[in-house]
């Protein structure tokens, strides 16, 4: 069964121990040290747009206090109103010291904020001298990143407005130890915790000798229709299998085009509390062509970016093969299938390929929970419907997986400049 949204209830103990475990680290200056927005006095201050999309610079704040204390947040700016005012300036909820919100303005002795709960979001005016410092404050890219994105699906759930701030903030064009030219996001996205709330991911890159070894099975995995032997017995009495890609091949990939890591400490996608050794694949392999990702002006993609695939696996405990029963189980599509409609409108079924969710995947961590985020292709969303829509490649999705189901908790439309507009199968693994 597969739901569109998903409130997620975490342990309120183990939350909180966890912000105050980040908070012993850090330094609590007054609201107004944050550089957190305008300090007018006047009304037209707070009645200026306020957003929480990442895209405006935010700062974070800790809520202070003694503990047992309560902290009110106010629908309306209450330097505005007056005594007869009534339940309209009276608060609509609280936070507590040690919560974290986010920080859209500043106005006299008032902070405009946003906090994400357990269960969803509160917006409202609080009293800056309630909020200190927390952690390091991480700007926007600068300049601004050419991708912008707006949440389609998953309003006011904490995850999807987290994420979104994640994804405004990242600069798309920085460079890193896996992709030595900039990357948009169709070709990965931010595993940092630069907002609260998340965790950062360590990946450690597989070696061009496992990758060598592997090439094959998943190649035959994810494109059963053309399949190569994995390896082949060299010399008359020998009984070593030599995988059949040179190595010198693989070597050369890794140093371009082809990007292969997997996670340590080992992830717990299912969220079960048993890890899997995962890696992710970006290039030939779980895509049927080289080519670097995001390159322009290639046969296959002449006006935008190309869209190489970029999927998850699971390994065996040992690394040494490809799990294909738990990779289909955690990262198959729910529908195991390819409908394509031919010209006269007939629809065909193929059932005989692995289908994955997406096919450029990616996983990050958000309060101890783990999510799976993919682009959709033309194939179709999770619920194998908007199918033949190009512009749904231009849909990210967010994915939790518990309980041996898949659910869709959050979508994202991205705006950019070299989006898909060329033929469907381009998108294709």
């Amino acid at each position: 069964m597969v739901n569109s949204s998903e409130h997620l209830v975490l342990g309120e103990m183990a939350l909180r121990q966890r912000i105050r475990g980040v908070l012993a680290a850090a330094m609590f200056l007054p609201v107004a040290a944050l550089g957190g927005g305008d300090a007018a006095t006047s009304e037209g201050c707070a009645q200026e747009t306020i957003t929480f999309d990442g895209i405006a610079p935010l700062n974070y704040a800790a809520v202070t206090g003694e503990t047992g204390t309560r902290a009110y947040l106010y629908q309306h700016y209450p330097e505005a109103c007056s005594p007869k005012a009534g339940d309209k300036c009276k608060s609509a909820a609280h936070v507590v010291p040690g919560d974290v919100v986010a920080i859209g303005k500043t106005c006299a002795s008032w902070a405009y904020v946003q906090y994400l709960g357990e269960k969803a979001m509160t917006l409202g005016w609080i009293a800056a001298d309630r909020l200190g410092a927390f952690g390091q404050t991480v700007p926007p890219a600068e300049p601004p990143s050419r991708y912008q994105f707006a949440l389609i699906k998953g309003k006011g759930i904490p995850v999807c407005e987290a994420y979104l701030q994640r994804l405004n903030r990242s600069d798309f064009k920085k460079k890193d130890g896996f992709r030595p030219e900039a990357s948009p996001p169709y070709c990965g996205r931010p595993e940092d915790d630069s907002v609260p709330g998340f965790s950062t991911l360590h990946r450690v890159q597989v070696t061009a000798q496992e990758v060598n070894r592997l090439t094959a099975s998943i190649w035959n995995f994810t494109h059963p229709n053309v399949r190569f032997s994995e390896c082949e017995v060299r010399g008359a009495d020998s009984s070593v299998c030599v995988p059949t890609w040179p190595l010198k091949n693989t070597e050369k990939e890794l140093s371009f085009e082809l990007y292969v890591w997997g996670y340590s400490p080992q992830i717990d996608v299912e969220n079960n509390g048993s890890p899997d050794n995962v890696i992710v694949w970006q290039g030939q392999g779980a895509g049927t062509s080289g080519g670097l990702c995001g390159e322009v002006g290639l046969r296959y993609s002449p006006d935008a970016g190309l869209r190489q695939s970029q999927i998850a696996y699971i390994l065996t405990p040992d690394g040494r093969h490809l799990d294909e029963g738990r990779t289909k189980a955690i990262f198959g599509h729910p529908f195991q299938s390819y409908t394509v409609k031919e010209s006269d409108g007939y629809e065909r079924v193929f059932r005989n390929s692995y289908r994955p969710i997406g096919t450029s995947m990616g996983i990050f961590e958000y309060r101890n929970v783990f999510y799976i985020d993919t682009f959709f292709d033309v194939w179709g969303d999770l619920e194998n419907k908007r199918r033949d829509q190009p512009d749904l490649g231009n849909r990210l999705a967010v994915i939790l997986r518990k309980g041996g189901i898949a659910r869709q908790v959050c979508e994202y439309e991205v705006s950019g400049q070299d989006y898909p507009r060329g033929a469907t199968w381009t998108l294709n693994p």
